[in-house]
């Protein structure tokens, strides 16, 4: 997970992400679509979708768009 600094991945981690749900964590912070996350990571696009679903609960949000804000605070340690 080559985007993702060693706090968000220990956070992501605390949060019982899946291999998969932090890999599209990691690719979702480049701001790809679904269909450019399926092909970067070479899985369907249903696959692509249902991780967002799982990893929006886990994260108790409702948009990437709040996926990256939340990222950018456990970056820069103000995630309370």
């Amino acid at each position: 997970m080559e985007n993702l600094t060693a706090g968000q991945q220990e956070f992501l981690y605390q949060k019982r992400l899946s291999l998969r749900e932090k890999q599209v964590v990691d690719v979702l912070m480049e701001g790809l679509s679904n269909a450019e996350i399926a092909e970067k990571l070479g899985v369907k696009e249903k696959a692509v979708k249902s991780s967002c679903t799982a990893l929006f609960k886990k994260l108790n949000v409702t948009s990437r768009f709040k996926v990256m804000v939340l990222m950018h605070k456990v970056m820069f340690d103000t995630y309370v």
